[in-house]
């Protein structure tokens, strides 16, 4: 059912927000070929072209009017086992430069299967698998320049949860500025490298920066690697402290495993031009063998002190 209340139809072509309506749908029937009637724009789009066939499931209870959409419900589903359930408020509908939204996840879940069928298989990298099933939760708000989300991921291939803030991001991708703080527990790095030498991950991780691409990233860096393992043999307490930038890492790191101890203090730069090494490296000791590296009986402790350049 649909409602809609407005002064009078000047006032509506005056001012869209001036129409106030409350909207109902339960179990309503969208195909994706019926939008193509009402533009034949959207027949171009070249991800509505895929999914051409497609059917959806849209239930929803919307009031308010476009300068302030109050969502109590908007669930969607479709494919074979695709399902959108979200709640919340949108401010300035029409005024994208001003527009404000605080939505809650509800849940947003999926198949590997489904979002290959809806984005096509040419968009997924070769060598890299994906999960069978991901379910994400949580909350997301902000406008066009600045937004703030706070996520939980439940998958077959990890579990976990993100607080991102990201700003600018109307600017170029390497001017958006982020501080990301990030927990994961038994990443399946093998299977998703497709990679037996590698096994499970756990880390927590906190990031401040902007820039993405390892040529223009600048980031302070803080890790806890708690477990990983690598040949058969999982390693423990990693951490990371430092920062990325230009090419180089500057900061420290250190493990203290029962058959891995030490500690780096320095800067590595690969800088295409210059590269650089100065640091610091107590080696306290490796145990080779069984870090299963070697099948000899190979223990070392040293201490490097590096200062090279070019």
């Amino acid at each position: 059912y649909a409602s809609l209340s407005f002064n009078s139809l000047e006032t509506i072509g005056d001012d869209l927000n001036a129409l106030n309506f409350d909207i109902q749908l339960n179990n309503s029937k969208v195909a994706i070929n019926d939008l193509f009637h009402f533009s034949t724009e959207l027949s171009e789009n070249e991800l509505l072209a895929k999914n051409n066939g497609q059917i959806f499931t849209i239930s929803t209870n919307l009031n308010g009017n476009l300068q302030n959409l109050k969502i109590n419900q908007l669930f969607f589903s479709g494919y074979r086992d695709t399902r959108i359930s979200i709640n919340g408020i949108v401010k300035e509908v029409l005024e994208v430069e001003h527009s404000y939204f605080d939505l809650k996840i509800n849940t947003i879940h999926t198949t590997e299967k489904d979002l290959k069928t809806m984005l096509g298989t040419n968009l997924f990298p070769e060598g890299i698998t994906l999960p069978r099933r991901i379910t994400i939760d949580g909350s997301i708000k902000g406008n066009q320049k600045d937004l703030a989300s706070t996520l939980t991921l439940k998958s077959d291939l990890t579990n976990g949860s993100i607080a991102l803030n990201l700003t600018n991001t109307t600017d170029s991708i390497e001017n958006i500025a982020y501080k990301a703080a990030l927990k994961f527990s038994k990443i399946e790095l093998g299977k998703i490298i497709q990679d037996t030498a590698f096994g499970a991950v756990n880390l927590e991780a906190y990031l401040d920066g902007q820039g993405v691409d390892f040529e223009n990233i600048e980031s302070i860096v803080r890790a806890n690697i708690n477990e990983f393992t690598y040949n058969r043999y999982t390693y423990s307490e990693l951490v990371i402290d430092g920062k990325l930038m230009d090419k180089t890492f500057m900061g420290n790191a250190s493990m203290n495993d029962t058959n891995l101890i030490f500690k780096f203090d320095g800067l590595v730069s690969i800088n295409d031009s210059i590269p650089e090494y100065k640091f610091k490296l107590d080696l306290e000791g490796i145990d080779m063998q069984r870090l299963n590296l070697t099948t000899n009986d190979y223990r070392i402790q040293s201490a490097i002190t590096a200062g090279l350049t070019g």
